[in-house]
């Protein structure tokens, strides 16, 4: 997990098993939070989204491209979403593939 506390009793959760996103949950002031596994280690973390419903999440499982669903986040952020590998280990990664 990321720097965020996902406490159970705070959230109502769903399930979602779509590319990396495992569950959504909505917190009390009404933020999105999609829970992530990595696609290498199988690690846990967490994307928080403003200004999204779940039905976004529908509608990009139902073939919309994810940029279109959620313009206000970062490629860093959908690439998290698509792949759950968090922004620095992306960042490591192309590092890695670039110089070589």
């Amino acid at each position: 997990m990321n720097a965020y506390d996902w406490n159970e009793d705070e959230f109502d959760e769903v399930p979602f098993n779509y590319k990396a996103v495992k569950s959504l949950a909505v917190d009390s002031d009404g933020m999105l939070w999609a829970m992530t596994l990595h696609c290498f280690t199988g690690e846990g973390n967490i994307v928080i989204i403003k200004d999204a419903l779940a039905s976004d999440f529908m509608e990009w499982r139902d073939g919309e491209l994810i940029q279109n669903v959620f313009p206000q986040l970062s490629a860093d952020q959908r690439e998290m979403l698509m792949t759950g590998i968090p922004p620095e280990e992306q960042e490591e990664m192309m590092n890695e593939f670039c110089d070589s």
